[in-house]
Order: structure tokens, then sequence, then C-alpha cells
């Protein structure tokens, strides 16, 4: 139950965003980081699996995947992201 209410909040809030360059989009959540301040930090939720150092286009503006994933109830991946 909580993965589909995962799910259909991706599908109705997600943001599209390119993995590694694919050409598809795909949706996540996203959002900032507050707790460093020193860096432009986003944490992104996705329902697909990430891995560190994959590349993500977000509004044309490419992203790294900095820390390591968190596997979270088999359906939610979970990292920080910066630019």
């Amino acid at each position: 139950m909580l993965a589909e209410t995962f799910n259909h909040t991706i599908k109705e809030y997600g943001k599209d965003i390119y993995l590694n360059d694919e050409s598809e989009p795909r949706k996540v959540l996203l959002s900032k980081n507050n707790r460093n301040k020193d860096f432009d930090e986003y944490i992104i939720h996705t329902n697909f699996s990430i891995q560190r150092g994959d590349m993500i286009t977000w509004e044309n503006e490419k992203f790294i995947i900095i820390s390591d994933v968190q596997l979270k109830s088999n359906y939610e991946y979970k990292a920080t992201i910066r630019p």
C-alpha cells in the first residue's frame, strides 16, 4: 500500500528528469537540501534504481548523485544530488 501511494505521488507531483542522458524523461520527487547551506543540493526520491555517479538532467541543468543511495522499503531510492 505504501509503494502504491509513493508511486502515485511521483506520478502526480514528480519532476521530469533525464537519467544519464536517456532520451525519455522519468518522474522523480526533488526537495531542496537545507542542511548544507554551502552547496546547491537536492534530495532525489525515485521508484527506480539509481547509483552514486549517475548524471541527472533537470531543467537543462546537470546534477550528479554524490551520496550513497539508500533503498527505503524496497520501493524508494533516495540520494543527494549536486550540480
